[in-house]
């Protein structure tokens, strides 16, 4: 009974610790600097962005009239660029999830869709942010000046 008693745990104590060790290598893999992202090889990095903008973001429309101050989109670059070298060049895939309000698009304009394989040279990704038109003066000002929040997905396989 006290060797499978011993087995038993001798099991528990090899699975906890690769799963300890895994948490903590996975952790190591990721980091978020700003605008600048290192990922490791089939790792998936998810970055909760919330952006104030600099000016009033407004629709791009003809009846809106565009005032000092104003502007029609927010356009960010990501860096990113793989944590160590491999042997050969990974597939970049990015999307967007949960955008804060159904009136603004999030959308990743440019992405080469490969990252190089010498974990130095960076790829970078272009994300543009622009308005719909509201149905009216309250929808508008439920976006207007307010944080806009998103997550940007990467992953490297």
């Amino acid at each position: 009974m006290k060797k499978r008693i011993l087995a038993v745990l001798a099991l528990l104590l090899l699975f906890g610790g690769t799963t300890l060790a895994f948490g903590y290598w996975d952790n190591l893999a990721q980091s978020d600097n700003g605008n600048q992202v290192v990922i490791g090889k089939g790792v998936t990095v998810v970055l909760n962005e919330s952006i104030t903008p600099t000016g009033n973001l407004v629709p791009d429309h003809a009846s809106v009239l565009v005032k000092t101050g104003d502007v029609t989109s927010l356009v960010y670059n990501y860096t990113v660029r793989l944590e160590e070298a491999t042997t050969e060049d990974l597939d970049l895939a990015v999307s967007v999830d949960a955008i804060s309000n159904p009136l603004l698009n999030v959308v990743v304009t440019s992405n080469p869709g490969t990252i190089s394989m010498d974990g130095v040279t960076v790829t970078t990704v272009v994300v543009t942010i622009t308005l719909d038109l509201p149905s009216d003066l309250a929808a508008y000002n439920l976006v207007a000046g307010e944080t806009l929040t998103f997550d940007l997905t990467f992953t490297a396989s």
